[in-house]
């Protein structure tokens, strides 16, 4: 029986990276789906890494296998980009299962869009506890 992906949520760069402050578990945070410009490219044979920007804030990203994509990106190319954030030493980077390159500005102005839509749902979502603790129920003592 083949597993289930996780979701990838939309956020904002500005907003991955204050996931490991809600979350007990640093090494296992939700996987994300981020748009940015590209402001630094580094290929090495073995680490290579990315810094995006999406005007909010940048993040770096770090590839531990050659991804055919990297050799044909440059700085202020627009690119999308579904992984997983990592903290190692309080720094957070993504590491990245599928990057895209975007050719049409309007996906830039459609996630800002979504942005505006889904991160008042993040901001309340991120303020409530995971899980609510039972409540007692005053008639029976009982928990519901």
């Amino acid at each position: 029986m083949a597993s289930k992906r996780q979701a990838a949520y939309i956020m904002s760069i500005h907003d991955v990276l204050k996931l490991p402050s809600f979350f007990d578990d640093k090494n296992n945070l939700p996987k994300v789906n981020v748009i940015g410009i590209v402001v630094s490219v580094d290929i090495d044979p073995q680490i290579s890494t990315l810094v995006i920007d999406d005007g909010s804030s940048s993040i770096l990203l770090r590839f531990f296998e050659m991804h055919e994509l990297l050799h044909s990106l440059t700085v202020g190319n627009i690119v999308k980009i579904i992984g997983s954030p990592r903290l190692l030493h309080n720094e957070i980077y993504i590491v990245p299962e599928i990057i895209k390159k975007i050719d049409k500005q309007k996906w830039i102005e459609y996630r800002n869009l979504e942005l505006r839509i889904l991160k008042p749902l993040y901001d309340s979502l991120l303020q409530t506890p995971l899980i609510e603790l039972p409540k007692e129920n005053n008639n029976n003592n009982k928990i519901t």
